[in-house]
């Protein structure tokens, strides 16, 4: 019967260099995970957002609103301090609700909030010059401005090297959509 006195040394570098090699090829699938679980999430965050809104703009029979807060025209987002507010106020140009009286918290200023806070590593850039959509709930309709739309595609989100579009379709739908990332050719 034989011992087992433990490893040689070239057991162990042969080892050591076969999980550097795993690991080597399960980083990148790993971070294209998370990336795309943080897209997901957001996704799924939005598209609750848009139901409330415009159940909100139905049920109550007033007009809604969702503020793009803090989110650039020009450039992605470089933190968190982003917000999606719906609301069936006019104006909400603030994140923190802390600011709200008791007449607006009784008066629903705000009936939904995604927090850029839950949403770390995602970069948001804001495709309309509008800061609000408004969901019309006399003719089902949006509304950026005063223009009519049926089709608004109003943030791209990106994830790592991966770039989503929200937009809102026909009053109700809402569609998210997975650009696909260029190859840089290295």
């Amino acid at each position: 019967m034989r011992r087992f006195n433990g490893l040689t040394l070239i057991e162990m570098i042969v080892s050591i260099s076969v999980l550097g090699v795993m690991m080597a090829v399960a980083v990148p699938v790993f971070n294209h995970q998370f990336n795309q679980a943080r897209a997901e999430k957001l996704e799924h965050d939005i598209n609750q957002l848009v139901d409330s809104a415009t159940s909100h703009s139905v049920l109550r029979w007033k007009p809604t609103y969702i503020h793009l807060i803090n989110i650039p025209s020009d450039e992605m987002t470089t933190d968190s301090s982003w917000c999606l507010v719906a609301s069936t106020y006019t104006s909400v140009t603030e994140c923190s609700d802390k600011d709200d009286t008791p007449d607006e918290i009784a008066n629903e200023k705000r009936i939904a909030t995604v927090w850029g806070k839950q949403h770390q590593n995602l970069q948001l850039k804001r495709l309309t010059s509008q800061t609000k959509i408004k969901f019309d709930n006399n003719s089902h309709s949006l509304f950026l401005g005063d223009d009519r739309q049926f089709d608004i595609s109003f943030i791209d989100a990106q994830s790592g090297r991966n770039t989503f579009t929200a937009k809102v379709t026909h009053f109700r739908d809402f569609e998210f959509k997975e650009a696909i990332p260029e190859e840089d050719g290295s």
